[in-house]
């Protein structure tokens, strides 16, 4: 009986502190966090004095800080001042000190919704959403712009992108806000214009290593986004057939990555890293490892409605890529920029890209670097030509 009591008591316990201490201690996080922010913020928007021609750039989610300064690059290279409002989470110093005159301000979801309410927006040209998706745990929301339930008042509007072209477009009624010449995506899927941010600064870029090659993968760990399965396949077969003089860099969280012991040795798994480590690997390797597989259906998105992050990074660093050749036409990857393969054979693909030399490596670089101007070029001039459509209507 005394044993009986001590489970119950347990049990109490453990839902005691499951379903009250634990909701009222996230109630009361909360509570601090909404204040500190907006005691901060409401003094400091208050007393700011926004500069002419200013562009507001929101980013609604607690991720994406990447993105920013490729959107803040295309404004500014057009003429325009930029502020920005960002979730308290994503103010990491590394990302923002390549940001040059911007001013940032930063809250809770609540807090940038209240800020985007007042009056003192209207001296804004634009309000710019980078995200036009408000995902967060336990939200009921979708749309950035339900979540608001109002739509802020800069003098000529807002402007969005829309990173999942299928099914969002329909699914958050901004069919409306493309024909307004007022919405963008990443790769231009589905006849929409293409504004891909794939500058992130003053970044180093390298010949290739000579000890050995260096492969690089970032994302998250699970087969939704990347199928880390094919490059463990195909590790094990290089070491079988006794090519040794390679190193594959691993960034992301999510699930736990299984290595196994006997390909150890060409693996550097770093988990999950802050911009700053993940810049630095970045820089250092020599290719990058997207890792889509055409069977796995969660996957097929990234051929005409989402963009996968890869492709960003890719650019902006000028890392030659090894891609199966689907998904690498539809980004425009080719055997000049990088190495298409068919099917899942990313093991001759890795053996083609450890056999380069850096001779041929710079030049493969270069045409990389060409297609990544002509984006550029293409996403500023789409931005440039909604502007002008926009004032002049």
């Amino acid at each position: 009986m005394n044993l009986y009591k001590k489970i119950i008591k347990k049990i109490e316990y453990i839902v005691f502190l499951k379903f009250i201490i634990k909701p009222i201690m996230k109630f009361i996080t909360k509570f601090i966090e909404n204040y500190k922010y907006s005691k901060i913020n409401d003094k400091k928007f208050k007393n700011y004095k926004i500069r002419t021609n200013s562009i507001l750039i929101v980013e609604p989610n607690e991720y994406h800080l990447e993105i920013i300064i490729g959107f803040v690059k295309y404004f500014q290279d057009l003429g325009y001042n930029i502020d920005l409002f960002l979730r308290h989470k994503n103010s990491e110093p590394f990302i923002l000190k390549n940001l040059n005159k911007v001013e940032c301000f930063y809250g809770t979801a609540e807090h940038l919704k209240k800020l985007l309410k007042l009056n003192k927006i209207k001296q804004y040209e634009y309000v710019f959403f980078s995200s036009s998706a408000y995902w967060e745990t336990n939200i009921n929301f979708s749309s950035y712009l339900d979540y608001l339930k109002f739509i802020p008042k800069a003098k000529n509007g807002i402007l969005m992108v829309e990173h999942n072209v299928v099914p969002y477009l329909k699914e958050y009624n901004e069919e409306k806000y493309l024909k307004e010449n007022r919405l963008f995506t990443l790769s231009g899927f589905q006849n929409t214009p293409i504004l891909n941010p794939h500058y992130f600064g003053d970044i180093k870029t390298t010949p290739k290593s000579k000890e050995k090659t260096k492969f690089i993968t970032v994302g998250a760990i699970n087969n939704d986004c990347k199928n880390h399965d094919l490059l463990i396949s195909s590790i094990k077969e290089l070491a079988k057939e006794n090519i040794t003089n390679f190193e594959v860099i691993i960034i992301g969280g999510g699930n736990v990555l299984e290595i196994p012991k006997e390909i150890e040795q060409y693996i550097k798994y770093l988990g999950k890293q802050p911009f700053s480590v993940m810049f630095e690997e970045m820089e250092e390797a020599d290719y990058f490892l997207p890792l889509l597989d055409l069977s796995i259906e969660q996957q097929l998105r990234y051929l005409n409605s989402t963009t996968t992050g890869s492709k960003q990074l890719i650019l902006g660093f000028l890392k030659p890529c090894l891609i199966n050749d689907e998904f690498g036409k539809v980004y425009g990857f080719n055997n000049d920029n990088s190495f298409l393969y068919q099917d899942n054979n990313l093991k001759e693909a890795m053996k083609q890209a450890i056999s380069l030399n850096n001779d041929d490596y710079l030049i493969m670089q270069n045409n990389l670097k060409i297609l990544a101007d002509k984006i550029y070029q293409k996403s500023l001039s789409n931005l440039k030509i909604s502007l002008k459509r926009i004032e002049n209507e």
